[in-house]
């Protein structure tokens, strides 16, 4: 009965796969919530001690709802719980179930190709109709989301023994991220594909590289928002899209915040605390720039600086922690093709933490979860090395 069950929640996830990436990306949690419940029910939950220190900075981040100023922080600490529960579950979850969403993945991210290719063309042909440029930012969002489905689903048609197709869909997808205005989705779609084939040859000095890169970024976003011009002076900076000059106005006000004193510091401003900061610094007008911008929006445009911000250096230490323990797991992959899968999802993660997403919208998280266990459900078991070659 469970079996069924967990079966039954796998098909539901390889249906609605395609279905979040072009209509629905803010719903994409739904989808690691159906694998992490097929992993609960199949009673195969995993939590590999290398995950440790991400379930402790999840708990850490529960615990700033504390002294956290957002009016919603109590809600968190149910969120966070269950993103790790049914993470560990989504680890356990394997066989032909898993095989339906691989194959969904790779029609999701065919469909993103098509949008790329058509302007949106099947958001546009759905009801209700839109504004268009409310659509092509959704559209946009989909396709960012699709780079992490990418390295899975191309894994997968290549062990199938269809590499033309996988080579098809990938150059369709790259296509895509260069659509509907989001420059983080190209420079991804870049740094994966870079990163990928350079895995090809060097795969565990890419994968070292990576991560190293990652936890690297906790120290060198701190260096580089305290040596900025004062946010007096970055608002009369006049060359650079508009874009670019108020995410280093963002980092500079963001990182001041952070350290004006030894409390915020070292235990951070609270869950959503960045949210806060820019609710009360209102608006600012850049120099040959008609648009009036926040200060600081919804969330800084880094994830590091805002694990700095709002967790502190303890969040920080943590998030080091975790980015590290993965570089343990990460070196005993074996095949080329695995690496290449796993260095892809890497260097984009890394795109979209330094330059455009939230550690606090979990549509972003869930995405590279999801697409590294697209990667080792194409893998199959034999990609790791065994226990005794860990050292």
């Amino acid at each position: 009965m469970r079996r069924r069950a967990a079966h039954l929640l796998l098909l539901l996830c390889a249906v609605l796969t395609p279905v979040a990436v072009i209509l629905s990306h803010r719903n994409f949690t739904v989808l690691l919530g159906l694998l992490g419940l097929a992993g609960l029910f199949s009673l195969r939950p995993k939590v590999p001690w290398w995950a440790v220190p991400a379930a402790l900075l999840a708990g850490w981040a529960a615990l700033t709802t504390l002294w956290s100023p957002y009016d919603d922080a109590l809600s968190w600490p149910p969120y966070l719980g269950l993103l790790v529960l049914l993470t560990a579950g989504a680890a356990g979850v394997r066989g032909r179930g898993a095989r339906a969403v691989l194959i969904a993945a790779a029609i999701g991210v065919a469909l993103l190709a098509f949008e790329g290719l058509t302007g949106g063309g099947i958001r546009d042909a759905l009801p209700p109709p839109n504004r268009a440029d409310k659509d092509d930012v959704a559209t946009a969002r989909g396709i960012g989301l699709g780079l992490f489905l990418l390295p899975g689903a191309i894994l997968f048609l290549v062990r199938e023994g269809r590499p033309r197709l996988a080579a098809v869909i990938a150059l369709g997808l790259a296509y895509a991220s260069t659509r509907f205005g989001i420059a983080a989705n190209a420079l991804a779609m870049l740094a994966g594909a870079g990163a990928a084939w350079t895995a090809t040859f060097r795969p565990r000095w890419t994968l070292r590289l990576l991560t190293y890169a990652g936890a690297g970024a906790f120290v060198a976003l701190p260096l580089f928002a305290q040596l900025l011009p004062a946010p007096d002076v970055l608002v009369t900076l006049e060359d650079g899209p508009i874009s670019w000059r108020q995410r280093l106005l963002i980092w500079k006000t963001v990182w001041t915040a952070t350290t004006e004193g030894w409390l915020p510091f070292l235990f951070g401003h609270g869950i959503e605390g960045a949210r806060i900061l820019g609710e009360g610094l209102g608006t600012v007008d850049f120099a040959n720039s008609n648009a009036v911008t926040f200060v600081v929006p919804t969330h800084p445009h880094d994830v590091p600086l805002q694990v700095w911000h709002d967790l502190g250096l303890v969040g920080a230490v943590l998030s080091i922690w975790a980015v590290l323990a993965v570089d343990r797991r990460l070196f005993r992959i074996q095949d080329r093709r695995v690496a290449a899968a796993a260095s892809f999802i890497l260097a984009a993660t890394i795109v979209f933490a330094l330059v455009d997403a939230s550690l606090w919208t979990l549509w972003r998280v869930t995405g590279p979860i999801f697409g590294a266990w697209l990667v080792t459900a194409a893998a199959g078991p034999h990609a790791l090395r065994r226990h005794r070659d860990r050292a």
